[in-house]
Order: C-alpha cells, then sequence, then structure tokens
C-alpha cells in the first residue's frame, strides 16, 4: 500500500459507528442456544449478511489484490462445493451463516485497517475487553450459565467451556497490538486485569486447554521482559513456529494411538493415555479422510466411535477441516496461515506474535469457530503490512501488500 493508507487518526479517538461492526460479527454464541431469543438472533445475523454484502461488494469494486484475502475467497468456495458435493443445496445451507460471518470478518478487517489502524485497533480492542469481562461477569453471577448446550454443556455468554478462549486470545493481541502502537509498555494494569481475567474464566469453565494456554501467556510475558536477546525473539516470530505447528499436526495423526510416545506425553500433561478420548476421534476422523480425501464428508459429521453421544467434531480444528471439507480446503487454511508468518518477517513485536501462535496450537486439540480465527490472523496480518513497524514495511510496502 502507499502513504494514502497511512493513519488517519492522529487527531485523537472520536466515535465512528463504522469500527462497531465486528459486534455484528461476534454473535454472542449463547443465542445460538435460546429459543426464546430467535427473533433477536434472526435479526443480528440479517444485520451480519448486509454488513458482509456491502464490504465484499467494496472490496470487488476496488479490485483489491491482496493474496491472503482472495486465499480466504477460495478456502469458503471449497468449503461450500464440498458442502455441496455431500449434501446439495440443504448442505450449503447450514453453511451459510458460518461463510458469511468469516467473509465479512475478513473485509472488515481488511478495509477497517486500510481507513485507519489506530482506530480499528482500539476499537477492536475495546470491544474484545468488554466482550471477556461481560462473559466473566456471567460466569461468576451465573455459574450455571444462561443455557444448556449439546449433552447437557454449560453455556454462558460466549458459550461453553471450550469456546472462550479464542475470546481471551484475541483481546489479548489486541491489547499487544494497541499498545506498540502507543509506544507503552506491554506489562500494565490493563494486560495484568485481562490475564486476571483470563485465569479466572478458566478456573470457573475448568477447561485445562484454557489454562495451559494462560500460564503459557503468562510465561511468554515474563520471557519477553527477562530476556533481551534479539535471538531469542526473533526466533518467536519466525516461520519455525509454522514448522512447529506442522510437526505437532502430524504426530498426533501418526502417533495417536497406541504408542509410547503418546503415553509419554500424556503422562507428562497428566492426562490419560488417549487425551480424554480426543485420539480415538482423531483416528476415525483420520478414516474418514482416507475414504474421501478430497471433498471431505460435508457438514454433517458424525463421528462414531462407541460413545453415549456420537460427536459432531473431531476435537482438532485442522482435523475437522479435513474431514468436512477435504484436504484441498485445509491446504488452503494452511497456506494462509503459512503466508500471515510469512508477511509478518519480523514487524511486529514477538510477544503479539508469540500469542497468535497459540490460538494455532490450541486448535490443534480444540475445535473454535472459523471465523474467530480468521479475526484473529486478520488483525496481525494487516498490522504488520499497514504499519510502519519496521523499515521494511515502508521499502517494501507495495509487494507486501499485494501478497497481504
Amino acid at each position: 500500500m502507499t502513504a494514502a493508507l497511512k493513519d488517519k487518526s492522529e487527531e485523537g479517538f472520536v466515535l465512528r459507528p463504522f469500527y462497531l461492526l465486528p459486534i455484528l460479527f461476534l454473535i454472542p454464541e449463547f443465542l445460538n442456544y435460546r429459543e426464546d431469543l430467535s427473533a433477536v438472533l434472526s435479526v443480528w445475523r440479517i444485520a451480519q449478511l448486509g454488513a458482509a454484502a456491502v464490504l465484499t461488494a467494496d472490496h470487488i469494486l476496488h479490485r483489491e489484490k491482496h493474496l491472503i484475502t482472495n486465499l480466504v475467497f477460495l478456502l469458503y468456495g471449497l468449503m461450500t462445493f464440498s458442502a455441496y458435493v455431500n449434501g446439495g443445496i440443504e448442505s450449503i445451507k447450514s453453511l451459510f451463516w458460518l461463510t458469511v460471518c468469516g467473509i465479512g470478518t475478513v473485509m472488515y478487517v481488511t478495509r477497517a485497517a486500510e481507513r485507519s489502524l489506530d482506530r480499528f485497533i482500539a476499537y477492536t480492542r475495546a470491544i474484545l475487553f468488554g466482550y471477556v469481562f461481560a462473559n466473566l461477569a456471567v460466569m461468576i453471577f451465573c455459574r450455571g450459565g444462561i443455557a444448556s448446550g449439546r449433552i447437557g454443556q454449560t453455556i454462558w455468554l460466549l458459550g461453553g467451556k471450550n469456546v472462550i478462549l479464542p475470546y481471551l486470545i484475541l483481546a489479548e493481541t489486541a491489547q499487544l497490538l494497541y499498545l506498540g502502537r502507543k509506544g507503552e509498555p506491554l506489562i500494565c494494569p490493563s494486560t495484568l486485569l485481562l490475564i486476571t481475567a483470563g485465569i479466572i474464566t478458566s478456573l470457573i469453565a475448568e477447561s485445562s486447554t484454557t489454562m495451559l494456554v494462560m500460564f503459557l501467556t503468562i510465561a511468554g510475558f515474563g520471557v519477553d521482559a527477562m530476556i533481551k536477546s534479539r535471538v531469542v525473539k526473533q526466533w518467536l516470530t519466525d516461520r519455525k513456529l509454522f514448522v512447529s505447528l506442522v510437526l505437532i499436526f502430524l504426530f498426533i495423526i501418526f502417533f495417536s494411538q497406541g504408542s509410547f510416545i503418546t503415553e509419554m506425553v500424556a503422562s507428562i500433561l497428566n492426562r490419560t493415555p488417549n487425551f480424554n478420548g480426543r485420539t480415538e476421534l482423531w483416528a476415525e476422523a483420520m478414516r474418514m479422510i482416507r475414504e474421501s480425501p478430497v471433498f471431505g464428508v460435508g457438514t454433517s459429521l458424525v463421528l462414531d466411535v462407541g460413545w453415549r453421544d456420537n460427536m459432531t467434531h473431531a476435537h482438532d480444528l485442522y482435523l475437522n477441516i479435513a474431514v468436512k471439507y477435504g484436504i484441498p480446503s485445509l491446504l488452503v487454511l494452511t497456506l494462509i496461515i503459512y503466508l500471515v508468518y510469512f508477511m509478518n518477517n519480523r514487524r511486529l513485536p514477538a510477544l503479539t506474535v508469540y500469542v497468535m501462535s497459540l490460538y494455532l496450537f490450541a486448535s490443534i486439540v480444540e475445535v473454535y469457530p472459523l471465523s474467530l480465527l480468521m479475526l484473529l490472523i486478520f488483525m496481525v496480518n494487516r498490522s504488520a503490512v499497514v504499519s510502519g513497524y519496521s523499515k521494511e514495511t515502508t521499502e517494501t510496502g507495495g509487494k507486501a501488500d499485494a501478497a497481504a
């Protein structure tokens, strides 16, 4: 991009309704479980559809040539085609709102960051903080939840115990980007308050994954504060993290069933050798992928591993994409993630990229909404491309933006 995309918010923070659009794409999960609030959900989705349509039309009319953004269209296109192959129009309908939310989120982040990166980060941070603390208040005062999910799972404002973590990581990432733009210390009262909220949330939810990620977050802040070595910090933002993610994913696929390595890792993490039944789901998912590697099995995924209640997801975001929509869809998602690391090229603080990576690692054992992943990686990507965190941003801005 050129100087035309430089921030226009130097005059200070002013209320701009455009930057409140993320609220349309962040529908609180509990609404999906409350039939008495179905009218509210319908109105929210219609508004979401309108915003996504306008933003997408704007993107097309401006003939934007962002490679990563266009790859998102390819990803959702492949997913939609897979749904059609496996279940026709009815299957596409079940994927429709997920597609609207995902594409709408990407279109908003792309346009908002170009308009004013400072405003975009400030508003997004405020919205995510509001979601995290509102959810925490619900968890404290309504311990039994405000809705009941599948197999009786407790649902709070943002969903069950396994869906809250993405919002915590998103809020932490927005906080780091915000402080980085302002040139303020990353460890400050608001950062500590957010981390404390995350710890309390994980304890109430009794989510081991969230607890582990919060521990790693605190460790990351400690390393960033105590270690001044540029080599260590550069490693955190290098593509080695992406390679590590791929290796862990392959490890889970090939060594999840009854291996000595799996039992050793389980003992270190104080888990059962089957990771609370996850390895059984992963093995069944791999079997289904081998049967239909190109198009997957479609949106009506059911994993029958002999449990009382069959699972409708693979407890692994990446395997879930592959088993539902085929290996080509997973490869496109992998390319998008790789390009985010590649385009960053040490432009953002190491801690910011580290926190984003925690989301990607956690997705190996959980299935989070794809739209939230899109919000995270595009928030980081557009911040790296549009901002001036490094000299390279201005020297190679044109080439970087074309790829980003």
